[in-house]
Order: structure tokens, then sequence, then C-alpha cells
């Protein structure tokens, strides 16, 4: 109970939920960040694109294997429990290969390269034998049952921008399942137009850094993929699993963390989560409440709700379920609220302190297992009841029916088909002996605020046996010395080099960095010189352009460099560059260009554009003028008259010439008129 003890005094020195020191919890995250990669699935020349189409429709189900070590696998024995049917469909984007009515070809060549590389820029000790392993998924997700993986790398490490060191446990490639599109618990529905494509699969060793840390090295890592060029972009091609623990915990995996915002809550919420279990268990100790006392003995008290206003109760008995119950001795209290407890310590103000007082702890916890174990919706127990339509007389009159202890016991109730009740019940009478132990060690589905639920037991070594279709592949050193001659680089490094070949801030090239937009810089920009104006148009011009509704991948690289070459030589203004664009998008759209040049047709266009254009000395004049009809604001501001001055001067000569020189003209005019009234 030491690490119970330890655990309370930290929850009650805290005011709300984001004050507590998780370290001081002894807090320890793993990531595993998983990217997919571009081009062709890694087993088959299907595109790795997902696709908006059904396709073939098949059904099947799954049935659980042993591994080489003759064990089973206890997340697959749970899901093989749940008796589903499975729904697959195969989109013209697939083949027989994802079905599993073809062996896998050999590994792509291009996903291989981009593997070892990543491995090599990650320090990692190479294996100079490449053997795929299937590892048991029977969640629907794979109609073989199983997941072809590689270990490429292991034992490397980064530094992420912030200074912390990452340590890198393992590297594989691997293939991604299919997608989840739909269905019911025992009826999944998943499309296979992911399946198979190519992914990384990045794992570090425990971390003890704050959650933002872990955040960074999440970021850090996915980035020195994507720079490889080979990385998927798209919704669901980058995700992460949290592997999360404090201590006296157990570690928890929290998988398919999408949005990396969210990594710092959800670690948060997962550690205290943990540190509520543990003090729930330092509780049940201190009330000598005994394992043993829990005894699987159901009640039916289905009677007590014939006349029933609860809804949810009265639905479920009118489709011929029952209402069954189970005692818990010594659980009064821990299955609701924490401010509930009748040993908790007040603050000074007696006020809730928000994500630790107001947060469920064991209530929760067995309804997701009843539901993953049943598919049941309706589970209520003692302590939020009355409640849902439920009265207090019938609550009593269940409490009387169970013979309770009312001071010091719980219960839970079901309502559902007899058989779907006992699944439900014995979930959580299994959740609930867990309890004594304080955290078990669970694979969790994240939610949308940041919290977790149950998706089944964390799963072992018994899921792993070799791949026997595919042989194992020699890696030899003249390969891996070819390929460290053009390795990815980090962040830092590649910020460091737009900066300096461009010639631009932190800032501005973190944007390109962070939009893919280095490729796209280089192929319109050839050096520093015309930087401005290509960052202008990609950062500026186009994203308000596609605000627009224009469709701007129809525009081609080189289109885009004529255009900087042409404002750069001043025979277009910078301010006209989305009106050019414009008009080459319509005259593309149209059929009285066809087959000509594309050079040609933006030359024709910046040349109408240019009509509109004036001299310098036309220019000075205008700007001449408007200096002298606002004499009183040039004596006032003197030098600071230049700002006030632009906007009444670009309003007259807006398109008519570049707004840069336009600035500089202004400028000089200024000088002169200064000098001339001393």
């Amino acid at each position: 109970m030491k690490d119970a003890k330890k655990v309370s005094e930290i929850l009650d020195r805290a005011r709300s939920w984001k004050d507590i020191d998780l370290l001081s919890l002894g807090l320890k995250v793993g990531l595993e960040v998983h990217r997919e990669l571009a081009g062709r699935k890694l087993f088959c020349s299907c595109p790795s694109v997902l696709s908006d189409e059904e396709g073939f429709i098949f059904r099947r189900r799954m049935h659980i294997t042993r591994s080489e070590t003759g064990d089973l696998d206890d997340a697959a024995l749970h899901e093989v429990s749940k008796g589903m049917t499975i729904t697959y469909q195969a989109p013209p984007t697939t083949c027989l290969v994802e079905m599993d009515d073809e062996p896998p070809y050999g590994p792509s060549k291009d996903a291989l390269e981009t593997s070892l590389k990543v491995a090599m820029k990650f320090g990692c000790d190479m294996v100079d034998r490449i053997q795929f392993m299937r590892k048991i998924v029977v969640d629907g997700s794979n109609p073989s049952g199983f997941q072809r993986t590689a270990l490429v790398g292991f034992d490397g490490f980064l530094f992420t921008e912030g200074g912390t060191r990452i340590e890198i446990e393992s590297l594989c490639l691997e293939e991604d399942s299919g997608r989840r599109i739909g269905g019911k618990d025992d009826r999944p529905v998943f499309r296979l137009d992911r399946a198979g494509i190519p992914e990384l699969e990045i794992t570090t060793r425990p971390l003890m850094v704050p959650p933002e840390s872990v955040k960074e090295a999440a970021m850090n890592i996915g980035d020195i993929i994507r720079f490889t060029g080979r990385s998927r972009r798209g919704l669901g091609s980058v995700r992460q699993d949290i592997n999360i623990s404090i201590e006296g915990g157990a570690r928890n995996e929290i998988k398919l963390v999408q949005d990396l915002s969210m990594i710092p809550v959800v670690i948060r919420k997962e550690a205290i989560r943990q540190a509520l279990l543990v003090e729930s268990s330092k509780y049940l100790s201190g009330m000598n409440v005994k394992e043993n006392e829990l005894a699987p003995e159901f009640h039916d008290v289905s009677s007590v709700f014939t006349s029933t206003v609860s809804k949810v109760i009265g639905r479920g008995m009118e489709k011929g379920g029952k209402v069954i119950c189970i005692r818990l001795p010594g659980f009064k209290g821990v299955l609701g609220r924490r401010m509930d407890r009748p040993d908790r310590i007040e603050m000074d103000d007696k006020t809730i302190r928000p994500g630790i007082d107001d947060v469920r702890v064991l209530g929760p916890e067995i309804a997701f297992r009843a539901r993953s174990a049943s598919g049941v919706k309706g589970v209520f127990h003692s302590d939020e009841l009355p409640s849902y339509g439920i009265s207090k007389e019938e609550v009593e009159e269940v409490a009387s029916r169970l013979e309770m202890d009312v001071s010091r016991d719980a219960f839970v109730m079901v309502c559902a088909p007899e058989k779907t009740a006992y699944l439900a019940l014995e979930a959580v009478m299994r959740r609930v002996k867990e309890a004594f132990l304080g955290v078990p060690s669970e694979v969790r589905r994240p939610l949308p605020e940041g919290g977790s639920e149950f998706m089944r037991p964390m799963p072992g070594s018994a899921r792993m046996y070799p791949e026997t279709d595919i042989p194992p592949l020699d890696i030899p050193y003249e390969l891996l010395n070819e390929l460290s001659r053009d390795l990815p680089p980090t962040r830092t490094e590649l910020l460091e080099n737009v900066m300096n070949r461009f010639r631009i801030g932190k800032e501005t090239a973190s944007q390109i960095v962070d939009l893919d937009l280095v490729g796209t810089l280089e192929n319109i920009c050839n050096d520093g010189s015309s930087s401005s104006i290509a960052v202008r148009l990609l950062l500026s011009v186009i994203p308000e352009m596609k605000k627009g509704g224009y469709d701007i991948d129809r525009i081609p690289n080189e289109i885009l460099s004529a255009l900087v070459d042409n404002v750069s030589s001043g025979k277009c203004p910078r301010e006209c560059m989305g009106d050019v664009l414009v008009r080459y998008l319509e005259r593309r759209a149209g059929t009285g260009d066809d087959g000509e040049p594309e050079y040609l047709i933006l030359e024709r266009i910046v040349n109408d554009v240019s009509k509109g254009m004036i001299s310098e000395k036309e220019a000075r004049d205008i700007i001449r003028k408007v200096i002298t009809a606002r004499e009183n604001l040039v004596r006032e501001k003197g030098e600071r008259a230049h700002a006030p001055l632009m906007g009444p001067i670009m309003n007259l000569l807006k398109g008519k010439m570049d707004g840069r020189r336009i600035s500089i003209l202004l400028r000089e005019e200024l000088d002169k008129h200064r000098t001339s009234i001393e």
C-alpha cells in the first residue's frame, strides 16, 4: 500500500487535474508511431490509396491459432469469444492478396529501402536478415487473421528540437489492416483498401518526461519519416499508440491516437485514471473487503420493475429482456464518483476539484467491460441510483432482495436477454475482482475528450509466429552503404537548410516544412533572390484561391515557376499573381487553348495584365500628388508618414506596379520632399 499512500498524498495536494505533477506519480510513457508509406502495397502491386467504392463483398468468421510456443493469446481469445461475423468490402484498388485468397508477393523495394533509411537515420543496429512474422489479429480487420511485420533495426535514438534524447527500441516494417466503416459489435464491416499498405512502426523505450515532450517526440519521429518523401498523406495515414503507466499502476496501451495535440491530454487523463484506481484498491483494503466475498450469484429482479417508468428498462423488458443483478460486498462508493468516498480528504474550501473529484472510477470501467463482452448498453450500479427513471423505492427493493448491507455493499444491474445479461455480469465480476490489484493491463480506445475505454486485454508474446510464404531477406552491407548517402533530415536540419538556401526566417520556414511545400518551393524558386515572391505565392495567394474553390492541383509547377520569374523581373506585379492564376485556370477549362504550350498561355495572360501597368515616371507623379495633398501629415509624422501614405497610394496604383517598388518610390519621394521644405 506504499504506492497507494503516495498517490493519495499527491492527489490531495492538487487543486485540479491540470495541477498534478505526473512525474511525481512515477509516470512512464512509451510511444509507438505508425506512419503509412506511399506507392504500392507491401505484398502486391495494388496502389496505396483509399477508395469510396464497396467493390466485391464477402463474409468470414475468425478462429484462433496457437503461436510458435504453442500458447493462445489472451487478446485473441477475447476477440474470438465475441463470435463475430465480419463483412469485407474489396474495392477495385485491392486484389486476392488482401482477401487472403492468394499468397503474398515479395515486399515492396521502395518500402523496404525507406525503412532501412529511417532506421539508419535513428542510428539503429541493423538486422542482417529480415524475417517477416505473422502477428495474430482477430478483431476482424484482416481476413487472414494476422498481420505481417518484420524487424528492421533496434537500439536507436534521436534528439527532439527541445533537446530530449529519445531511445528507439525497434523499427518494424509491416502491412496495415483494413479500416472499419460500420456494422455492429458482432457484425463489423471492414473495407480492404487500406489493408496491405506498408507502414513503419517505431517503438520507443519508456520515457520519464512531461507529456508535452512525448508529443514533441511523436512529431519529430513522424517528421523524419515524412521527410523521406515516401510517406502517405491523408486521414488515418499516421497514428500513435501510447503506453502509459505510473508507480503502482500497470502498462496500458491507448490505441490509435491520431491528433498530436491530444497526446498530452490522453497521457494526463490516463495517469490520473490509474492513480484513482490505485486509491480505490487502497480503500477496498481499508474496508477489509475480501476478494473471496465476491461470488458470481445472479439474481433475477425483473418483478421489481413491472411498473417502472425507466425507459431503458421498460424497452428492454418489452423485448423479452430480464433485469439481472449481482451483489458486490464492500463496494459502496467505489463504483461511483470519488467525491462520494467516506474517507475523502476535503479541501479547505470544500470545492470539487476538476478532473479529480468529479472523475468516475470503476463505474465506467465495468460498463466498458460489459459492453465489450456482450454488446449490452444498459449497465446500472447502485452508486448512481436512483436515476435514469429508476426510483428510490425500486433501488431499496432490489437491495432488500439481495440481502445487502446498504451501509457498505453495492450492486450492478443489467437489463438484457438472459444469456446476454449473464455474459455482461460475468465480465463485470472479472473487472471488479481486478480492482483489488489496482490497475489491470489493457488495450484501450481513446475518447474525444482525451479519456479512454476498454478494448481488449493486453496481448502477449503468444501472438507471433514466422511467416512461411515469404523467405527471409538478406540485407547486404553494400545496400546499406548506398542508402546511407541519402538519409532523411531531422526537422532541425531541414529548417536550417530551408532558411539558409531561400533566405527566409524560421517562422516562415516552419510553415513551408509543416505544409510539405519544400519540394514545391525548390521547383519554383531556384535561389534566394525570388524566394519572397515564391513564399507569398505558396503561403498566401494559393491558399486564398483554394478558399475560393479553385482547383490548384491543375496548375503545374512549371507555370508557378514561370509566374515567379515574371514577377521577379518586373513584368507582373505581385498583387496580380492570383489574378494571373485564375485566368490561367479559366483558359485551361475552355476549348480555345487546347494543345497550346503552357508557357505561351501564361505569357499571353501576363501580357494582358501588364497592359494596365504604368511607368516609373507616372508612378512618381501620382505619389508626389498624394504627398502634397497630405502635407500636414508629412510634416507631423516625418519618416513615419510612409505607412499611412501607402494605403491611399496602393488604392491608386494596385495592379499597375509591384507593391514593393511602390514602397521604395514612396520612401524616395518622401526624402526629397522633406529636404525641400527644410
